[in-house]
């Protein structure tokens, strides 16, 4: 047995139920590791719009993005590679666990998300691996990209969550940013905010732009400044 086997069998075992709470443990589609592939909640349905007899016209649309920092298991598990290649990783300097020094001050909490975790997999879908493969578990923090759209339709706005590291992680729901659904193991970060950074928007049909003022007003009536786009 090699000196990376023996390692890989020192290291605790993954905690598979507990992480596929958040998504199921399966080979990825893309690369060649075992990954948590993130659960796939269904799309919602598109709010049905107010008669127009009662709806009041909408002037302007909107897509609003901000960034936000959360936390979500991001397991990756690899088979030992027992003599890499120069353009491989080598996997025996991975599972170095950073010392904590003892110290009476208590550690924010934020401090257990930075941690990397080492874990070892032996068995699959209830079948045997051929050698145990050694994982690595961080949680972030992670920077989730959040866009917010207002229609011209008397409908709730649409948010959509994603998370580049994550790629496969995809969160969408109508209403408020308050109504965002439960999704399971993804967390705000502590300390973190809905932080704005980009717009777009224009004038519904019925209205037209006005500038410097950037307004949307019906096209029977002028702009005020004599100014439009």
């Amino acid at each position: 047995m090699t000196n990376l086997q023996e390692r890989i069998e020192q290291l605790p075992e993954l905690p598979v139920e507990a992480f596929e709470v958040a998504g199921k443990i399966d080979y990825s589609d893309n690369l060649p590791v075992i990954t948590l592939q993130p659960l796939k909640l269904p799309s919602p349905e598109k709010p049905k719009p107010a008669p127009i007899e009662l709806g009041v016209p909408i002037p302007a649309w909107s897509i609003t993005e901000y960034a936000m920092m959360v936390t979500y298991p991001k397991v990756i598990c690899q088979p030992p590679i027992i003599d890499p290649t120069p353009d491989q990783v080598d996997s025996r300097a991975l599972f170095r666990q950073e010392k904590i020094g003892r110290s009476n001050e208590p550690k924010p909490n934020h401090e257990r998300f930075k941690k990397e975790r080492f874990y070892k997999l032996t068995t699959l879908k209830g079948t045997k691996l051929q050698s145990p493969w050694w994982c690595s578990v961080k949680y972030g923090p992670w920077v989730a990209h959040v866009r917010q759209e207002a229609f011209c339709i008397d409908i709730p706005d649409n948010w959509i969550v994603t998370v580049g590291e994550i790629p496969e992680l995809y969160l969408s729901w109508y209403g408020q940013w308050t109504d965002m659904p439960q999704y399971p193991n993804l967390r705000l970060f502590p300390g973190s905010t809905l932080t704005f950074y980009a717009e777009t928007h224009g004038c519904c049909p019925g209205f037209h732009q006005c500038i410097p003022s950037d307004s949307c007003i019906p096209n029977a009536v002028p702009c005020p400044d004599g100014i439009p786009v």
